[in-house]
């Protein structure tokens, strides 16, 4: 019996194992990403008498026909060197095979290595070309002559509001280095920060200054100017590793010096210029490289169904400064404020991409046929103009329900032959003198007009006054609600001891309580512009300093990472008395 026991025990372990593997092989082909071929250099700048090593990798495929380029401007030292290799990153599984050469160049100059080309399946895949720059002794591309030292690379160096601006912090050694330690973070001031966390750049050789470096990119930050001028990155700092030399013959039992270098970047200027005016009406903040994809859950309804229009935005800039794009729907739907509905960002070739989902919930008042032409407007960096995508007209069907049909069936009105008194009657009783004066009827015949007319006259004076609501009314409504909104949401942060989360809603209630209040759009938003509407509006000099100071306390904390968490209740309370001091000016 135990025997049976323990054989049924050992049949369900290679059941469960034989499970676990085909679980895993079905894991691993759906972790697959569609295939891949890309040519990659060890060296960007090489000397005239020195090797550069070259690589052709597919990934995620099995290639045949390898077709190499002519390599016309080198010399061939070895290959093709074939490799296989296997990996299993964040959980997901990647496969690549390569073909490597070493060669030598043949002259001076910026050399090119045409496309390699593979099949894979029915199709050819072909790398990108390849630029190699040979140098020679006398021409020097650099100004560095220590063997270690560090630069801050920006690109673009010029750049517009909301661009995203990559940031490299770049190591030059002559030597390897064996680790590094941060040792201070630079300040971004005027910046919103995002570190690209799964950058790994590899090393590469390069030529400064006639001589020759090992050059990495230690760290990578995608920074977002938030307004214009020169704005300064402060330096990097770093502690570099060196292993020292082998002590000798007791190297196996004594562990090699360490020999710790102190490293920083020269600060980085970046000119950051103002977005063109007058910025078209439907533009909603987005600046960089985008696309949007429109949609309508339905296309045929009744009066008693709600449709939802959703727009999905996906880009390089900034996107916390994306806002829900203004849509002109038919007057027939009621529409509902606009529901973010996703919200996020991530990392792709390098670069942090961000995306947000805008639902837009209407009900149809009526029947009919209807027509919606979604768009949006962004601003394009390449040709630095404000450009649109359309999408084809969605055209919606409304066909009339149950619940919203408007009218009342009549009722029928009944009398009983007692209630009709015949004419022979009356005249039969002697003449019948009739008169209304001094009855109710008499008083309910002159009190119901008068109440009529009244109740008329007030409701056209209260049409008047709300349709004598102006713009600038309307502005001041919205500005309260919203300023109450987002000092509700810091107040719970305050309460709960989350500092980042809770300067981003003083510092957005600020700019957005503003900007509603005096009429500064958010894509012409700038502190500069908003003390000048507060002073124009005459605003005591103190209050317009108190904003100031609140917005860079902010700023200081989302941006340059000093977010002290002691300030919070004296930023709270500073924010809600300049609201409230606002306020009472839009009062008097």
């Amino acid at each position: 019996m135990i025997l049976f026991k323990q054989i049924q025990r050992s049949l369900s372990i290679h059941r469960y194992l034989w499970v676990a593997v085909l679980l895993g092989y079905s894991a691993i082909a759906s972790a697959q990403d569609k295939p891949t071929f890309e040519a990659t250099a060890d060296a960007r700048q090489i000397l005239l008498n020195s090797f550069v090593e070259v690589s052709f990798t597919l990934t995620n495929a099995e290639g045949k026909n390898f077709q190499p380029p002519s390599f016309q401007d080198f010399t061939v030292v070895s290959g093709p060197n074939r490799s296989v290799s296997t990996s299993l990153i964040n959980g997901q599984f990647s496969t690549s095979s390569g073909y490597a050469y070493t060669l030598k160049p043949r002259r001076l100059g910026k050399l090119t290595i045409d496309p390699a080309g593979i099949r894979v399946d029915n199709r050819t895949l072909y790398t990108k070309k390849l630029e190699i720059e040979v140098l020679d002794s006398r021409q020097a591309s650099g100004t560095a002559g220590e063997p270690f030292y560090m630069q801050a690379e920006a690109k673009p160096t010029r750049a517009w509001i909301g661009q995203q601006v990559l940031l490299d912090y770049k190591l030059y050694a002559e030597d390897h280095v064996g680790s590094f330690n941060p040792i201070g973070e630079s300040k971004y001031d005027g910046f919103y920060v995002e570190e690209i966390r799964r950058f790994d750049a590899p090393w590469q050789r390069e030529i400064v200054n006639k001589r020759q470096y090992h050059t990495k990119v230690l760290k990578r930050m995608a920074l977002y100017p938030q307004r214009s001028g020169a704005l300064q990155v402060d330096p990097y700092e770093v502690q570099l590793n060196i292993l020292g030399d082998d002590p000798g013959g007791l190297s196996l039992f004594m562990p090699r010096p360490v020999k710790r270098i102190p490293a920083a970047t020269p600060p980085a200027v970046i000119q950051v210029q103002p977005l063109p005016q007058p910025a078209p009406a439907s533009f909603s903040g987005a600046v960089g490289h985008y696309k949007a994809v429109f949609g309508a859950n339905l296309n045929d309804l009744t009066t008693d169904d709600a449709l939802s229009v959703t727009i999905a935005i996906e880009g390089d800039g900034d996107i916390k400064r994306l806002q829900a794009p203004p849509i002109d729907f038919p007057e027939s739907f009621e529409v509902y404020p606009p529901k973010l509905s996703e919200d996020r960002t991530f990392e792709e070739n390098g670069r942090v991409i961000g995306k947000k989902v805008f639902e837009y919930i209407l009900v149809p008042r009526e029947a009919g046929i209807f027509t919606i032409a979604p768009a949006f407007v962004y601003f394009d960096i390449d040709s630095t103009k404000y450009a649109t995508i359309s999408a084809e007209p969605i055209t919606i069907n409304v066909r009339q329900g149950q619940l919203n049909k408007s009218g009342v069936a009549p009722t029928a009105i009944q009398t009983t032959d007692s209630e009709i008194l015949p004419l022979k009657s009356l005249s039969a009783r002697g003449t019948y003198h009739f008169s209304l004066w001094g009855t109710h009827w008499l008083w309910l015949g002159l009190v119901l007009p008068l109440l009529a007319v009244s109740t008329a006259w007030l409701l056209k004076r209260r049409q008047q006054r709300m349709e004598g609501l102006n713009s600038l009314e309307y502005q001041r409504q919205r500005a309260r609600k919203t300023a109450i909104a987002r000092l509700s949401t810091a107040k719970a942060h305050l309460d709960t001891g989350h500092s980042r989360p809770f300067y981003d809603e003083i510092e957005k209630g600020l700019v957005a309580y503003l900007g509603y209040k005096f009429d500064i759009p958010p894509a012409a938003w700038s502190k500069t512009l908003a003390r000048q509407r507060m002073e124009e509006a005459g605003v005591d000099a103190a209050l317009v300093a108190a904003f100031s100071q609140v917005v860079q306390t902010c700023e200081m904390a989302l941006f340059a990472a000093r977010d002290q968490a002691t300030d919070m209740q004296a930023t709270y309370k500073a924010a809600a008395e300049i609201i409230e001091k606002l306020e009472g000016l839009g009062e008097r």
